[in-house]
């Protein structure tokens, strides 16, 4: 109890420190460690007005911080569009078309060679809502390859990981043998240049899982077993390690039981 109203109060101070101190005097670097540490999502107006301030003074914002500034805008338009797609809501498409518009120049730092920020967000979010919305599974595969073609050498092990990820959430026991095996693909391509154990652990998972719905039970279990190998390199990570390693020793009896 003590706890939370302690966060109520810095939250008071905090909106006060801003509200006090908004303009050409907060753009530097110790302000922007408060903004980025205490601007949290439960006040969606307030949050918006930091975004639009810190994407109005953006220039001012790149000199004394640099490229953080730019991606902090980034980060609340994307996480803002992907929440409506989420709930099915076609209002994701305002904060798609920001990208193009009020947005511009800070997606500028999120270029890539092959496609441009706007074409990329449309084809990423529609392809997305299409599949919570509609579980259109074989559309969001099929605009998914497409996005990630043309994102050519610039795909991330996240990219990939998140393609698969979204399957598993929105469609989950609807997926077919074929949806599983492309979701497989998809993470053994994260794999491959992922280096943070923890992701390792949860791909490594994921494909298990796959493999488990396709009744190839053995793959199901090296996957498993890789991943607790994985996991033993989590040094200085004690609760996080024994939860992981506990969902994946469940996996590995559930396994057994299903091969009686």
């Amino acid at each position: 109890m003590d706890a939370d109203k302690w966060v109520v109060r810095i939250q008071k101070l905090y909106k006060g420190y801003i509200a006090a101190k908004k303009g050409p005097k907060l753009i530097n670097k110790d302000d922007y460690a408060i903004i980025y540490n205490l601007e949290g999502n439960d006040d969606k107006a307030h949050k918006q007005e930091m975004v639009d301030f810190i994407n109005q003074n953006l220039d001012a914002w790149k000199a004394a911080i640099g490229n953080p500034a730019a991606y902090y805008v980034i980060m609340a338009n994307d996480a803002w569009a992907e929440d409506l797609v989420k709930e099915g809501s076609d209002k994701y498409k305002q904060y798609v078309e920001k990208i193009k518009n009020e947005y511009a120049k800070a997606y500028e730092v999120a270029a890539l060679p092959t496609i441009k920020p706007y074409d990329r967000a449309k084809l990423y979010y529609d392809a997305l809502y299409n599949l919570y919305k509609n579980k259109d599974v074989k559309g969001y595969i099929r605009d998914t390859k497409s996005l990630l073609q043309k994102m050519g050498d610039k795909v991330a092990p996240a990219d990939y990981g998140k393609a698969a990820q979204d399957l598993y959430i929105a469609a989950g026991k609807k997926l077919t043998a074929d949806d599983h095996k492309q979701a497989i693909e998809w993470v053994e391509q994260a794999l491959k240049a992922e280096e943070a154990v923890m992701e390792r652990v949860n791909y490594l998972v994921m494909i298990g899982d796959s493999y488990r719905e396709l009744k190839n039970y053995t793959k199901a279990r090296e996957c498993y077993n890789q991943g607790y190998a994985e996991s033993l390199r989590m040094q200085n990570m004690e609760m996080p390690q024994a939860m992981v390693q506990n969902a994946i020793k469940q996996k590995l009896a559930t396994l057994e039981l299903l091969e009686k």
